[in-house]
């Protein structure tokens, strides 16, 4: 009979360990779904902070306070003082292209540095370190980010719309103290190692001239702009989104004159933008495997209630 109550009793003993056992699995795998969802939580509050600072920087009204106007340079001067590697101010009418032009000793300074000289992922728009900080070679290049919601280089892509390309034809460039007019003539795509357009710097009335017959042929649009080895060519390089290595190129031809800068641009403000798509772009970028395991721990959990209910 002892023997009886003694086996009773250890096998109530063991069904009350399994039971704990269960618990304590239970309320781990509960814990650990509910941190990994805080986590994944976290992490989105933290990426749409941080991609709303990347787009503050990258936003050109975050500059406008330094922009020369014809009766006042002094705010651009201000900006020089912060950094003597500032050569210049580029627009491109009816973008939102209308940034501070700077020139360092290379090309990968200004990839990851504003043009206040502080560090910066969307960068500045700069010129090849190659070239005449006065633009008096025949062609100057000109870099900047392809971002999205028209930051920086942004809006280039948009000239590969025909309507789009017709319907802007003009910019202002900045520099030696004064404004000169910019006339686009070309919209190009290229490859980034094509050393037949990224030669900066190209001189000799025959050379000069190969060099513009082939942008005109590689050109996707064109218009007929008169340009002879004494002209000053610029082009506005940046990556494109759909092909490594590629490039876009605006050309244009850097004139006397200056054209009126009455454009409206076709662009809403960056940051308004981003409040209402960050997140949603965020969870788009969650990797696949991070929401299949997400979904196989909530069946699990599921599971785990329904034998926990029985």
């Amino acid at each position: 009979m002892k023997k009886k109550q003694s086996l009773n009793m250890d096998g109530s003993h063991l069904e009350t360990i399994g039971k704990r056992l269960v618990r304590w699995i239970d309320s781990t795998v509960n814990f650990t779904v509910l941190t990994f969802f805080l986590l994944i939580f976290t992490y989105g509050c933290y990426a749409m902070w941080d991609s709303k600072q990347i787009y503050r920087d990258a936003d050109s009204s975050a500059y406008q306070t330094y922009k020369p106007v014809s009766d006042d340079t002094f705010s651009f001067k201000e900006l020089k003082s912060i950094n003597p590697e500032v050569i210049g101010w580029i627009s491109i009418y009816g973008t939102n292209i209308d940034y501070p032009l700077v020139q360092g000793k290379d090309n990968e300074k200004y990839i990851n540095t504003d043009s206040k000289g502080k560090y910066s992922l969307s960068g500045s728009i700069f010129m090849d370190y190659r070239n005449n900080t006065r633009f008096a070679d025949f062609n100057t290049i000109v870099f900047g980010h392809h971002m999205v919601k028209s930051a920086m280089f942004g809006d280039i892509e948009n000239f590969k719309e025909n309507e789009y390309f017709n319907s802007h034809k003009y910019g202002n460039l900045f520099f030696d103290g004064r404004s000169h007019g910019v006339e686009l003539f070309a919209f190009l795509e290229t490859d980034a190692y094509d050393q037949n357009i990224y030669s900066p710097g190209i001189s000799g009335n025959e050379r000069c001239m190969q060099y513009y017959d082939t942008l005109i042929r590689r050109a996707v649009h064109k218009r007929d702009v008169s340009i002879t080895p004494d002209d000053h060519i610029l082009l506005l390089s940046t990556c494109t989104s759909d092909i490594t290595n590629g490039r876009h190129i605006l050309a244009g031809k850097i004139t006397g004159a200056v054209y009126p800068g009455d454009y409206k641009k076709d662009t809403q403000n960056i940051l308004e933008t981003i409040e209402n798509t960050s997140f949603i772009e965020f969870l788009k970028k969650i990797p696949i495997w991070v929401w299949v395991l997400g979904i196989a721990v909530g069946l699990v959990l599921l599971c785990m209630t329904g034998v926990r209910s029985r």
